[in-house]
């Protein structure tokens, strides 16, 4: 976690999850999803948070791929990789640690 410069020092969130809890159909997708709007309701005088969701053909549980992006995310593919795989891939690693230090 970071703060982010002229939003009155309050911390941002980094939020990793297996699946993308959109559309909220499924019990852990449900309760993320409250979770993230309850915390954007909280947050309403603070700029939308940028969003960035990795996906992949070979991804065994997120089908059809359109559920696996957040709307007007930034989206990156990586075919052929697992979703667990996606973690700990050093493009995704990259990506997360350039988010950190901004």
């Amino acid at each position: 976690m970071g703060t982010q410069g002229g939003n009155s020092g309050k911390p941002e969130i980094l939020f990793l999850c297996h699946r993308i809890p959109y559309p909220p159909d499924k019990g852990d997708k449900i309760r993320s999803y409250r979770w993230l709007r309850a915390l954007a309701a909280s947050e309403a005088d603070r700029p939308a948070v940028p969003m960035t969701c990795w996906h992949s053909c070979g991804d065994n549980i997120v089908f059809p791929l359109g559920t696996a992006v957040w709307p007007g995310a930034e989206v990156h593919h990586l075919p052929h990789v697992g979703h667990v795989a996606l973690l700990a891939h050093p493009d995704v690693l990259a990506h997360t640690l350039r988010l950190l230090r901004t």
